[in-house]
C-alpha cells in the first residue's frame, strides 16, 4: 500500500507503516505570500510571477513495501 502525504509532518513518521511524505518550504511560501501581500496593499496590485519552491520527498516504510 502505497500512501504519501505533504509537508512531512512530525507524525508522518509515527505510524504502525510510517508514512511517505513531501517535504514542503512552507516557510519560503509564507515569506512569499506576505511580500505580495504587502505590495497589493501598498500599490494596489501585484505581478504576476511564478514562484517555483524545490520539495523533496522524504521515503518511508509507506512507500517501500
Amino acid at each position: 500500500m502505497l500512501v504519501r502525504m505533504f509537508g512531512n509532518r512530525d507524525f508522518s513518521s509515527f505510524w504502525n507503516v510510517p508514512f511517505a511524505t513531501f517535504e514542503v518550504p512552507l516557510e519560503e511560501k509564507g515569506i512569499i505570500g506576505v511580500s505580495i501581500l504587502k505590495q497589493v496593499i501598498s500599490t494596489g496590485s501585484y505581478a504576476k510571477t511564478k514562484h517555483v519552491l524545490q520539495s523533496k520527498l522524504i521515503p518511508r516504510q509507506s512507500s517501500r513495501d
